[in-house]
């Protein structure tokens, strides 16, 4: 595992490595304290800390400074933020215009989608010295915001696993416990923002990366419909950016920020307030395969259930029926695709055929699987998503929403699904993890996971709300009920800034 104070050495932009960068934290609180204590400034939503920073009771660079603290302070635990980026983050918060929707705020970037002048590595070691140039639309988006970057977040290998373990960096831990895994491929973004370090982080999902880290860290994870975003359009058929935060607000401030003024189904804008709009919801706990979850995550869903009906909504047990065993094989055969990219990329980049100090067993794994599809698999795959899509589109006439468990289980343990565990075991476990989440990105609907509940050892289980396509709204309203109706701003992990 390549150390991280070793691998930023060599690039100016990242200037501040865990545990080589105390210093730099400490000069810089020496010019600027905040007049909020630290904890109290890491309570804030992203929202309520760009009010804070606009009605002036503290500076964009006072945040900046606090967070540089909090970072060097838990982060070495947690190591959600693997590549830090002071340089820039300091430049943006000096210039922060007031009127940005998240000006002066700090956040992370998940390294799974390039940023202009930052090391972009995807997890993999094969891209330790690759920069992007030029920003693509997802930067200039959240950059037109006034949000300021603190650094990238891990990730595992490529995002193909729903843990953040890759080889490059070393694990992220959970902050709710620290021998957990925070769910993948977000894993770092999530960490970061449950353990306090910032309020927001981005994301992206291709079969639950930003549902799963919310369900396993306690946070609101929206997946957004096929193309809502600019950068869905090139990084593929099953996979959206997003972001993962405290608040239902901060997930629809996001979205208005990020989303695409010429989507199909006509922009979502940003969503205020919970719908008098009574919907009518289909529930199963059931899922693709026929199996039913761990007895306390069914408990949550079912009072998920309880809940809604209590507030007056039309609740149905009925489950979307499909064949989980086709839908994986078509889903493979796009996800396959993707290390099989990335193999080509890397020896271009390299200028050697890639090995075993490049990619990690899982992308080999991954890379002989496509291979050994027969030809004409993707259009096949494409094929069958869009009549799945057809099916959903029926069921979403009958039903506003659909609730379902976002995982089966609590996390896992940290190594159950890390690299060293054999790749055809490993993507089998990983298969039966998420078995609940792929559905949304094979049919390209809008997911939503919100922390309504805990199991008893005190660690977050995500309820899952699908939406018909375009209907991102309607997913926000109803999760803006659900969060005055059973709020959980107040719950905050052991192992964040709130508790040190």
């Amino acid at each position: 595992m390549m150390k991280r104070r070793d691998f930023l050495g060599h690039s100016a932009v990242a200037t501040m490595a865990a545990g080589a960068s105390t210093g730099i934290a400490a000069n810089a609180l020496a010019k600027s304290q905040p007049k909020l204590a630290s904890s109290e400034l890491a309570k804030l939503d992203a929202l309520g800390l760009a009010e804070t920073i606009r009605s002036g009771q503290v500076s964009a660079l006072e945040v900046l400074d606090d967070t540089i603290a909090r970072i060097e302070a838990l982060d070495p635990k947690i190591n959600s933020v693997v590549i830090k980026t002071v340089d820039i983050a300091r430049q943006q918060a000096s210039k922060a215009k007031p009127q940005g929707v998240f000006a002066g705020v700090p956040y992370v970037y998940k390294n799974l989608a390039p940023y202009k002048d930052v090391p972009f590595t995807g997890g993999s070691r094969a891209f330790v010295n690759r920069i992007p140039k030029t920003a693509n639309d997802l930067q200039k988006s959240i950059d037109g915001s006034g949000a300021v970057l603190m650094g990238m977040s891990n990730s595992p290998e490529f995002g193909l696993v729903a843990t953040t373990e890759p080889m490059l960096y070393g694990a992220t831990h959970n902050p709710w416990d620290l021998t957990r895994s925070p769910g993948g491929s977000s894993g770092g973004s999530a960490a970061a923002v449950a353990a306090g370090l910032v309020p927001i982080a981005t994301a992206s999902d291709g079969g639950g990366s930003i549902r799963v880290p919310a369900c396993q860290c306690g946070l609101v994870g929206l997946k957004y419909s096929r193309y809502r975003e600019y950068s869905s359009l090139k990084t593929g058929f099953l996979s959206s950016k997003g972001c993962l935060s405290h608040s239902v607000r901060d997930t629809a401030a996001f979205l208005a920020v990020t989303e695409r003024p010429d989507f199909k189904g006509g922009k979502v804008g940003y969503v205020t307030a919970a719908s008098k709009q009574r919907l009518r919801i289909a529930y199963h706990t059931e899922d693709a395969n026929g199996l039913q979850p761990h007895a306390e995550v069914k408990q949550a869903i079912e009072s998920t259930a309880k809940l809604l009906a209590g507030l007056g909504h039309h609740v149905e047990e009925k489950k979307f029926e499909l064949n989980g065993e086709e839908l994986m094989y078509h889903f493979l055969s796009l996800w396959s695709s993707s290390p099989a990219t990335k193999k080509v990329e890397a020896e271009a980049l390299l200028g050697r055929a890639i090995d075993s100090r490049d990619f990690e067993p899982m992308s080999f794994y991954l890379i002989e699987m496509y291979k050994n599809r027969p030809e004409g698999s993707i259009q096949k795959a494409v094929a069958y998503f869009k009549t799945l899509a057809e099916s959903a589109a029926k069921f979403y006439q009958q039903y506003d929403v659909y609730l379902s468990p976002v995982l089966n289980q609590v996390a896992v343990k940290l190594g159950e699904h890390g690299p060293k565990v054999d790749p055809k075991n490993l993507l089998e476990s990983s298969v039966a993890y998420v078995s609940h989440t792929p559905t949304a990105n094979a049919t390209g609907l809008p997911s939503l996971s919100l922390p309504l509940h805990w199991s008893d050892a005190g660690l977050p289980i995500g309820s899952l709300f699908t939406a018909g396509y375009g209907q991102e709204a309607k997913l926000l309203a109803l999760a803006y009920e659900l969060e005055a109706a059973l709020p959980w701003q107040g719950k905050w992990a052991p192992n964040s800034v709130v508790n040190l």
